[in-house]
């Protein structure tokens, strides 16, 4: 599946930074040969690998603050990626697909958050761009709240990569809750409607009393209705699954 990277909106800076990850991420972004990006990959793999195991990240975190250019930038997010993709068929892949629940009720109720896995492996396998992850991956049986998910730190995440036991075990902690939707009212809001004597206009383009341009006037004579209809309960919530 291809990767796609947002731009780091933030201004670049006008002093180099001395750092490592940055050394060999401009190395690999503008390197002239194919082996001096070679080597710049690895090196630059191997650091970043290094430090997660570590648990450690403020060179991490200030190599992709600092970054000089796009192409440094770029290329020290997909060795990112690519470190933290399975890299063997040890490692298990984790994947999060987001999901916006909008919902609403005139009672107060219980919203389940089981997920059809058959429902949702036949609607991917729709789209060829996402066959793959309907291939040997373990879904989990309902939704994660996002606010689990955020919870979640890079350790753990690193961890549950290892291999097929850590992340099994990682899966369990995940725990199946609802969604309380609280009771709300739908009430229409009406506009009265009639006929509004508009004094003469003096110049060309005078507006009427109510505000609108004079060519929409003849609309003040038409009965409306217009009714409100809030978006009651609106959450977002995301998928974990793992995939070795």
């Amino acid at each position: 599946m291809n990767t796609f990277i947002l731009h780091d909106t933030r201004p670049y800076p006008q002093t180099p930074v001395k750092n490592h990850l940055l050394v060999n991420a401009s190395l690999l972004a503008h390197g002239t040969t194919a082996a001096t990006r070679k080597i710049a990959v690895g090196q630059l793999q191997a650091e970043i690998r290094s430090q997660l195991q570590q648990n450690y990240y403020v060179n991490l975190s200030v190599a992709m603050t600092m970054a000089p250019d796009v192409e440094t930038y770029n290329a020290l997010m997909q060795s990112i990626n690519q470190v933290l993709s399975a890299e063997n068929d040890d490692e298990a892949q984790w994947f999060a697909l987001p999901v916006v629940i909008v919902a609403g009720c005139k009672q107060e109720r219980t919203l389940s958050l089981t997920l059809p896995t058959e429902a949702l492996t036949a609607c991917l396998s729709n789209y060829p761009q996402l066959r793959a992850l309907t291939q040997n991956t373990q879904w989990l049986p309902f939704l994660a709240h996002s606010d689990d998910l955020s919870g979640i730190t890079p350790e753990q995440w690193w961890n549950a990569k290892q291999n097929s036991e850590s992340a099994a075990a990682f899966l369990q902690t995940f725990e199946d809750k609802t969604i309380d939707l609280p009771r709300r009212t739908i009430r229409p809001r009406r506009l009265r409607a009639g006929l509004r004597r508009q004094k003469p206009a003096n110049r060309i383009g005078r507006q009427p009393a109510t505000g609108r341009p004079a060519a929409d006037a003849g609309l003040a004579g038409k009965p409306c209705r217009r009714r409100r209809y809030p978006f009651h309960q609106s959450a977002v919530h995301e998928h974990p699954c793992s995939k070795p």
